[in-house]
């Protein structure tokens, strides 16, 4: 099961997983980004920005990032951007509908939709459900292709700032006749 702590200044979260948890997760992030289309068009390296997810979740159980222990378990953790985060498990819920998938793909997304709602929740309190609705509707893979430039500008924000910053780079540009608003 996954946890969390909030970083500081509405950063994203310190995600916890015990080893089965982490190395699940990098397996379905890696059969994802290997077979669903939606990845493998476009720009050549999505499935790669989207497999950072894989990365991180490999480093953290290697115990390369952080490591709590109790007498009871050992979970190994990463710091994450919600920048980085919300897109990449977004994609992958989305890039689950292109590809036959188990119950273990299912399960583990749905853990890790789950502990980033909740952390959004505790990190972002009543504001907390517009950046959550943002995140349910982006089903545009391009957002990978922006990827890069949406954390510079995530960093560079003051964390009062964070908020509207995360729900604009979330907003799924719409056409309008000619004009393109997002």
């Amino acid at each position: 099961m996954f946890s969390y702590q909030l970083l500081d200044g509405h950063a994203g979260p310190l995600l916890f997983g015990d080893f089965s948890t982490l190395n699940l997760l990098q397996d379905v992030v890696n059969d994802v980004a290997n077979r669903s289309p939606i990845l493998q068009s476009g720009e050549s390296f999505r499935a790669d920005v989207f497999r950072a997810l894989a990365y991180d979740a490999r480093k953290a159980y290697e115990g390369n990032l952080h490591v709590k222990s109790s007498p009871d378990e050992v979970l190994y953790g990463a710091e994450m951007l919600w920048s980085v985060l919300l897109p990449q498990t977004r994609i992958l819920r989305v890039a689950l509908g292109y590809i036959d998938h188990g119950k273990q793909h299912q399960a583990i997304t749905y853990a890790l939709e789950y502990v980033i709602e909740e952390a959004l929740k505790m990190d972002f309190d009543t504001d907390a459900q517009e950046i959550i609705d943002q995140w349910q509707r982006l089903s545009d893979v391009e957002i990978l292709d922006r990827l890069e430039e949406n954390v510079k500008e995530f960093e560079a924000t003051t964390q009062e700032e964070r908020k509207l910053t995360l729900i604009r780079q979330l907003a799924i540009p719409t056409w309008f006749g000619d004009a393109l608003v997002s």
